[in-house]
């Protein structure tokens, strides 16, 4: 599996769909896209990580970007998909305090 992010939006919702490893490399194709859905008219941004398999601390940092530029734009951020290394990461973490969270 590749790593790859793509963004849709569909019915009312934008999507990141992440695949692979979320990690620093990204960091610049994760912003154009969220750049995207903070430009789209959804009022709420998804990030599915239902296929990724690795975060980095950099994806962390990544997340929490999007959360401060969505909140500044009156968005909510969900984060679903979240899985395996992933969910224990976010859990140590703290990010179900900060995010909500969708199985």
């Amino acid at each position: 599996m590749s790593d790859s992010i793509v963004g849709e939006t569909r019915d009312g919702t934008f999507r990141i769909t992440t695949t692979g490893r979320l990690v620093f490399s990204l960091n610049a194709r994760f912003r154009n896209v969220a750049r995207d859905a903070l430009a789209s008219p959804a009022t709420t941004i998804e990030v599915d990580l239902a296929s990724v398999n690795y975060v980095d601390s950099a994806a962390l940092g990544m997340l929490l970007w999007l959360r401060d530029a969505a909140t500044q734009a009156g968005k909510n951020v969900v984060l679903s998909g979240v899985h395996g290394v992933t969910k224990t990461v976010f859990e140590v973490a703290h990010f179900e305090k900060l995010f909500k969270i969708n199985p």
